[in-house]
């Protein structure tokens, strides 16, 4: 790091989630000129209250629907400021009726390959090789992005971390909720840890000059799906 008195700057630097030993504890050991600020995405119960908040009756939605409601929790939670804004465009769709249904929700979320998403992720953790394949493939045709497939797999982790470690499944939709409860009981936390890691390894190399992310995304996926297959197979046994 260079100081200089003649320089009247600031700098902000962002990343994603890191490790203690990592840059992370040169800014949160620095006793001046820098500092860490933390923060955190919505984990299950966090999010419900701010959905709950941003769709009450001071928006004008009397009910949110159960269905709807673990849709949400299921396809939201990544950036608070991105979450907040989907949630005022539903409250927009639905002020005449005053009610968040399913089909408003799907309708109004910015992922429009929702269910290839879901079919993705839930399919790679559970160790359903082809489906995942299918699924990948359906979202990479529809001009999906390979860094936000990354940043998806990411939250979907971590949340099966937290699962495996704290004992509660979050409110999932009824679709996923089979695939998912699989995945609880044939990942151990030190393999989850492990692809945590990978996956902020493979967002670098996906923003690396020459490198193709495509390519890198079906590679990581098939591998991963791999493992969770065997996973389950020695579970079985």
């Amino acid at each position: 790091m260079v100081t200089s008195s003649s320089l009247c700057a600031t700098v902000i630097v962002t990343a994603g989630d890191l490790r203690p030993a990592s840059l992370r504890k040169l800014f949160e050991d620095a006793k001046s000129d820098i500092a860490a600020l933390a923060c955190y995405s919505d984990d299950t119960k966090t999010l419900e209250a701010l959905i709950r908040k941003e769709l009450s009756a001071a928006s004008g939605i009397r009910q949110i629907t159960p269905d709807a409601m673990s849709y949400m929790l299921s396809h939201m939670g990544g950036d608070r400021g991105i979450t907040r804004s989907f949630l005022q465009k539903i409250a927009i769709y639905v002020s005449d009726k005053h009610v968040v249904d399913l089909e408003d929700v799907e309708k109004c979320l910015p992922d429009t390959s929702a269910s290839s998403a879901d079919d993705y992720m839930y399919s790679l953790t559970a160790g359903h090789i082809n489906q995942t394949m299918v699924a990948l493939d359906r979202l990479l045709y529809a001009g999906a992005d390979a860094n936000m497939l990354v940043r998806m797999l990411y939250i979907h982790f971590t949340r099966l971390l937290t699962a495996v470690v704290d004992g509660q499944l979050p409110k999932l939709f009824w679709k996923v909720a089979d695939k998912f409860n699989m995945a609880v009981k044939i990942w151990p936390e030190n393999e989850i840890v492990n692809v945590l890691s990978k996956l902020n390894d493979l967002e670098k190399m996906c923003r690396t000059k020459g490198m193709n992310p495509e390519i890198l995304i079906r590679d990581f996926s098939l591998k991963l799906s791999v493992r969770a297959a065997k996973l389950a197979l020695k579970r079985r046994k």
